[in-house]
C-alpha cells in the first residue's frame, strides 16, 4: 500500500460523514508509520473422549458369564477397552460391561426366593374394601338414617295457613233505631297446621329407599377390591431382582464423546487498540495457512512465522490441559487463517498523533480527528445535561452518534437515558406549574362564579331560597370536582414520555407542558359549564351536601367519643391516685 492509497481512503472515510470539520483528511495529515502487520485467526476442534467406571447390578437372565479377574473399578484400564470409536467429529454416549468384572450373587433383599404370596391379600388377589369393611354397603350420602328433611315445611312438620274473616270496625245507633248501623272491615287470620307433605319435618330418602344405606361405591357391592400390592396376582415380586432370586454384580463403563472448539487471534500488539477491527465478531476475508488434522497435535505442529508461531503453538498446546485419567483426546483439527492485506497507521494534523489501519480494504479509524471530534461532543453534552443546555446535549449526542465513535469514550446509552430524563423533568415542570395557577386563581373565581350567579335553568328560583340547604354547597362541590379533574389529568400527562417532542431549547418543553395543561383545563371547565346548564349542579350539589353531613355526624361522633375518654381516665385517674 502507498503513501497516496492511503491519502484516498482516510478522504473516502473522512467525506462519507457529515457534520464534522475534517473533509479531505487525507490531504492535509502527516503520514508517519505505515507497516504491514500480522492478523491471525486459528481454531482448534478436539474430539474428546470420556470415560467413568462404577459397581452396578442388575437382575441376573441366566446369561453366560466369563470367569471374574477384575474386582474393584481401579483394576479396570479404561483405555485398554475398545469401546466407541469415531473418526469424524460426533457426540456419542454408551454404557458397557467391563470384561472379568461380571459375577452372578444371591439377591440379598429377598434371600434369592424372587417371588412368594402376597402378604397383604394372602394369595387371594382380593382385599377387604376398606370403603365398606366388606359390608358392601356404605351410608347413604343424601339422607340421614334414611330420612331427608322436608323442604316445604323447613324441617317443622308445620305449615301456616291463612283466611280471610270479617271482624266489626264500629256500630252506631242513628235516633229513634234499635238496630245499630254496623261498620264491617276484613283481617287475615294465620295458623299452623300440620304440613301434609311429611311427617314430622321428614320425608323418606327416595335414593336409598329410607334404609340409609346404598351399595359402596368403591367394590361396586362385592365387599372387596384387586390387592394393589401384587397387581391381583397374589405373588410378590422382589425389586431388586424381579423376581429372578440372583443379581448380576459387574463394573459397568460409561463412554462419552464429544467435540469441543476454541477460536483465539493473534495480531501485532498495536492493533489491540483498534478495537473494532480486532473484535472477533468482525468479518474479514482470510486465507487459510495451515491446517492439520491427527491424533494429537504436537505443540510445535505450525511452523510458520516466528514471533506469531510461538503464540499459536502455546494456545495449541493448552487443549492438553484437560486431558486427565478420564477424559483423552482422540484427534484434533487445527486451522490458521492470516487476514488480507493488514497495515497499521500513524498520523499526525496539528501536531497531534492519530492511529488506525487497513484491513481487507477498509479503513479502520481507532483514534482519528473525527472520532475525537465526537467524544469531545459527548463529553460536552455529558457535562450541559440537567440544565438549559439539555437540548443541546441532546443535539450534540445525535451528531456524534453518525460520526461511528465505535462504542468509545462517554457511555451513549446512559447519556440518552439522561437527556430523556431530564426533558421529561421539564415537560412535567410546565405541567405542575400549570396546574397550580390554575388551582390557586382559577379555583376562587369559578367558586365566586356559582356563589353569586349560580345559573342553573330550572331551579334558580329553588336555590335562592334561604332555607334551601344545597345551595350552599354548590360552589363548594363544582370546585372539587374541577380540581379533582385536573389532578387526575395531571396524572396521565406525567406518566407520558415528552423527550421526543423537537424544541428547539428546554423552554420550549417548559411552556408546551404549561400550554398543554392549560388546555385541557379550559376543556373541563367548559365542559363542567355545559353540565351545570343542563342541570348537573343538582345532582352534584344532593350528593355534596348528604355528604357533608355524613361527614359533620361522624365529626360529631368521634369528638363525643374522645371527651368521653377523656372523662373516664380523668376518673380512674383520681380514683387510683
Amino acid at each position: 500500500m502507498t503513501e497516496s492509497d492511503v491519502r484516498k481512503k482516510l478522504n473516502a472515510y473522512a467525506n462519507s460523514t457529515e457534520g464534522h470539520p475534517f473533509p479531505n483528511l487525507g490531504d492535509k495529515v502527516k503520514i508517519t508509520v505505515l507497516d504491514e502487520c500480522d492478523f491471525f485467526r486459528a481454531s482448534l476442534t478436539s474430539e474428546y473422549d470420556t470415560r467413568t467406571c462404577e459397581l452396578r447390578q442388575r437382575p441376573y437372565n441366566n446369561d453366560s458369564v466369563d470367569p471374574r479377574t477384575v474386582y474393584k473399578p481401579s483394576d479396570v484400564d479404561l483405555w485398554r477397552l475398545r469401546l466407541h470409536v469415531t473418526s469424524g467429529f460426533t457426540k456419542q454416549e454408551g454404557s458397557f460391561v467391563a470384561p472379568g468384572s461380571a459375577h452372578v450373587e444371591t439377591c440379598e433383599p429377598c434371600h434369592g426366593r424372587g417371588k412368594w404370596t402376597c402378604r397383604e391379600c394372602g394369595g387371594n388377589r382380593e382385599v377387604t374394601c376398606p370403603n365398606c369393611s366388606g359390608s358392601r354397603k356404605e351410608s347413604c350420602p343424601s339422607c340421614d338414617g334414611g330420612y331427608i328433611r322436608c323442604s316445604r315445611c323447613g324441617g317443622s312438620g308445620k305449615i301456616k295457613t291463612s283466611r280471610q274473616e270479617s271482624y266489626i270496625i264500629s256500630q252506631t245507633y242513628r235516633p229513634g233505631s234499635v238496630v245499630p248501623d254496623t261498620k264491617w272491615g276484613t283481617r287475615t287470620v294465620y295458623k299452623d297446621e300440620s304440613c301434609p307433605n311429611c311427617s314430622n319435618g321428614r320425608i323418606r330418602c327416595s335414593r336409598c329407599g329410607s334404609t340409609g344405606k346404598i351399595t359402596c361405591s368403591q367394590c361396586g357391592g362385592r365387599g372387596t377390591i384387586p390387592c394393589k400390592r401384587c397387581n391381583s396376582t397374589g405373588i410378590e415380586t422382589c425389586g431388586v431382582c424381579r423376581g429372578k432370586g440372583r443379581n448380576l454384580h459387574f463394573i459397568g463403563v460409561d463412554q462419552k464423546m464429544y467435540p469441543e472448539t476454541r477460536s483465539a487471534q493473534f495480531f501485532d500488539t498495536r492493533l489491540d487498540k483498534i478495537q473494532e477491527l480486532v473484535n472477533p465478531g468482525t468479518v474479514l476475508t482470510t486465507t487459510t495457512l495451515f491446517r492439520q488434522k491427527k491424533e494429537f497435535l504436537q505443540a510445535d505442529c505450525y511452523t510458520g512465522r516466528e514471533n506469531i508461531g510461538k503464540k499459536i503453538n502455546q494456545w495449541l498446546a493448552q487443549a492438553r490441559e484437560k486431558v486427565s485419567s478420564s477424559t483423552h483426546i482422540l484427534f484434533q483439527e487445527a486451522v490458521v487463517q492470516q487476514v488480507v492485506d493488514v497495515w497499521y497507521l500513524e498520523y499526525q494534523l496539528n501536531r497531534k498523533t492519530y492511529y488506525g489501519a487497513f484491513a481487507d480494504g477498509q479503513f479502520y479509524a481507532g483514534h482519528s480527528p473525527i472520532t475525537e471530534y465526537a467524544q469531545n461532543l459527548m463529553k460536552k453534552a455529558d457535562k450541559n445535561i440537567g440544565g438549559i443546555g439539555t437540548v443541546a446535549a441532546r443535539d450534540m449526542l445525535e451528531k456524534a452518534e453518525k460520526l461511528n465513535v465505535y462504542g468509545q469514550g462517554v457511555d451513549i446509552k446512559r447519556l440518552k437515558v439522561y437527556i430523556q430524563k431530564h426533558l421529561n423533568l421539564l415537560y412535567n415542570t410546565g405541567i405542575d406549574l400549570a396546574f397550580w395557577l390554575v388551582v390557586l386563581f382559577t379555583t376562587p373565581v369559578l367558586f365566586n362564579f356559582y356563589k353569586t350567579l349560580n345559573p342553573v335553568i330550572g331551579y334558580a328560583y329553588i336555590a335562592n331560597l334561604p332555607d334551601w340547604g344545597p345551595a350552599e354547597i354548590l360552589p363548594m362541590v363544582q370546585c372539587v370536582i374541577f380540581i379533582g379533574a385536573l389532578w387526575y389529568i395531571r396524572k396521565i400527562m406525567k406518566l407520558q414520555d415528552h423527550s421526543s417532542h423537537r424544541f428547539k431549547t428546554v423552554f420550549g418543553f417548559l411552556f408546551s407542558g404549561i400550554g398543554v395543561f392549560l388546555l385541557y383545563a379550559i376543556a373541563v371547565l367548559a365542559a363542567l359549564l355545559v353540565l351545570n346548564y343542563f342541570g348537573l349542579s343538582i345532582i352534584t350539589s344532593f350528593i355534596g351536601w348528604y355528604a357533608w353531613g355524613i361527614i359533620k355526624v361522624v365529626l360529631t361522633i368521634v369528638l363525643f367519643v374522645i371527651v368521653l375518654l377523656y372523662q373516664a381516665v380523668k376518673w380512674l385517674w383520681g380514683l387510683f391516685f
